[in-house]
């Protein structure tokens, strides 16, 4: 666990950058770690007992935790910030959604220039009956239904998420080091105090030497998109714009780089999740499953193609604003963020391109992330001390959600049937209904006839595909 001292301060401890000299003579070939702490390179045993002497103070044990093992904790840590009550949910899941935006329903090809699958949204329905056959009377099946209620719940706020998430991993486990035990009072600690041991993150055998947000362009076909038009009040949105993704990266000290994205490919359908069981020990949102994508060497051969590209990246772990940030985190009587802690997370999450990439983060926003931060780092505190990962699964089970024909062999051209005539079609049907011309009733009933339509056209042009 941390080490705070008595007056709330606590102190990041960067591990090692690349493995890139022997410690002792400076060699930069056949080089490997300290088998106790990780934290010294050496050429030789000669070099290694040489500089035992120096290195001794500061070597301590190291509990070293595979990021494979790690990595559903972070998972569900970010599904329960999503889940959180004073989060606002998002229109499309207040609303009784009025056409057929199923798994089978093509995208629609918008003005300006963005094609998605388009959700209509009507009256609001009763919290009651949110993700009900009322919210969406004409899904394939109920776990459509509640697949795209899921989806849509993680629209937004993700990089306040991945912040948070980050945060919560900088303070709790970053700021742990080795200190010997001590037999007798002094002023930092007045009472003896037993060995203190260093958490450090590692992959297979190379400790992570840089982790935080990255971003870039996700590969997402149209139909994997979605957009919303709420007839209520006439406004159309597009949803999250996969071209400026965001996710997490890992670095290893031998300059390997591992992506692990938290639920923001879950929206466009890339429905990989891990088992929330045994990770949460109650003290995280009653989900079953948490959505995680993580990139590792395993997914890297099995798909050679990159799912998301890097652009930029912004270190948590070696930012100065937020080493400061977590500095006064661990105050007497809990864990809390206040003043210039705060203004540094902004700063952080509008340099990545927070506020929905408006480059401002909203006072909800701030409000959520530092929330977030603090409800983390409690829970990562909590695992930290009872050194709960050592009884978790060294590589845990996946599970990964298919649409009904999603695994057929036979794929889809990108962009074939998208329609901006059915775009057209709403909304003129939609002025009709604005204007008093036309009942709601009525106005459903263009949508399914519209869908009809659609289904006859292509059952004629399969009986063509037929004909010799």
């Amino acid at each position: 666990m941390s080490i705070v001292p008595h007056d709330g301060r606590r102190t990041v401890y960067l591990p090692l950058k690349e493995l890139d000299k022997c410690a002792a003579c400076g060699k930069t070939t056949s080089l490997r770690l300290c088998s106790s702490c990780g934290e010294r390179i050496y050429c030789s045993p000669e070099c290694q007992k040489g500089d035992w002497p120096t290195h001794k103070s500061i070597c301590g044990k190291t509990d070293r935790i595979d990021l494979t093992t790690f990595y559903p904790f972070l998972a569900l840590l970010a599904e329960s910030h999503r889940l959180h009550p004073d989060k606002p949910l998002h229109p499309a899941l207040t609303h009784a959604i009025l056409n057929s935006p199923n798994p089978t329903t093509l995208p629609t090809a918008f003005p300006d220039g963005t094609s998605a699958k388009l959700v209509i949204l009507g009256e609001p329905v009763p919290q009651e009956q949110y993700a009900s056959h009322r919210w969406w009377p004409t899904a394939a099946s109920d776990f459509v239904r509640h697949k795209l209620f899921r989806r849509i719940g993680h629209e937004g706020y993700l990089v306040p998420v991945l912040t948070a998430v980050c945060v919560a991993l900088l303070a709790e486990m970053y700021t742990t080091t080795y200190i010997p035990p001590s037999p007798s009072s002094s002023p930092s600690y007045p009472t003896p105090t037993p060995t203190q041991r260093r958490t450090r993150l590692q992959y297979r055998s190379s400790p992570i030497a840089d982790f935080g947000i990255a971003t870039g362009p996700a590969s997402v076909t149209p139909g994997d998109r979605l957009a919303y038009l709420n007839l209520s009040d006439d406004t159309f949105e597009c949803g999250a714009d996969p071209s400026t993704h965001a996710w997490l990266y890992f670095t290893t000290v031998r300059g390997e780089e591992f992506a692990l994205d938290l639920g923001g490919m879950f929206l466009f359908n890339l429905c990989f999740a891990v088992p929330a069981d045994p990770y949460g020990q109650g003290m995280l949102a009653p989900v079953r499953y948490a959505p995680a994508y993580f990139r590792d060497r395993a997914q890297a051969r099995g798909t050679p193609v990159e799912i998301m590209r890097v652009e930029r990246r912004y270190s948590v772990l070696r930012d100065e604003g937020l080493g400061e940030a977590v500095r006064w985190s661990g105050r007497k009587g809990g864990v809390a963020f206040e003043g210039e802690d705060v203004r540094r997370v902004v700063e952080f999450m509008e340099r990545v391109g927070g506020g929905g990439g408006r480059g401002k983060v909203s006072d909800v926003e701030m409000d959520l992330t530092m929330k977030w931060c603090v409800n983390g780092c409690v829970a990562l505190g909590i695992t930290m001390a009872d050194r709960a990962w050592v009884k978790w699964p060294k590589e845990p089970m996946l599970a990964i959600e298919t649409d009904p024909g999603e695994m057929d062999e036979e794929e889809e051209e990108e962009g074939k049937g998208v329609s901006e005539e059915w775009f057209k079609y709403v909304r003129r049907w939609n002025k009709k209904y604005k204007k008093g011309q036309i009942s709601k009733e009525v106005l459903g009933d263009m949508y399914r006839a519209w869908a009809k339509r659609q289904a006859r056209a292509q059952g004629r042009e399969k009986e063509k595909e037929k004909e010799p």
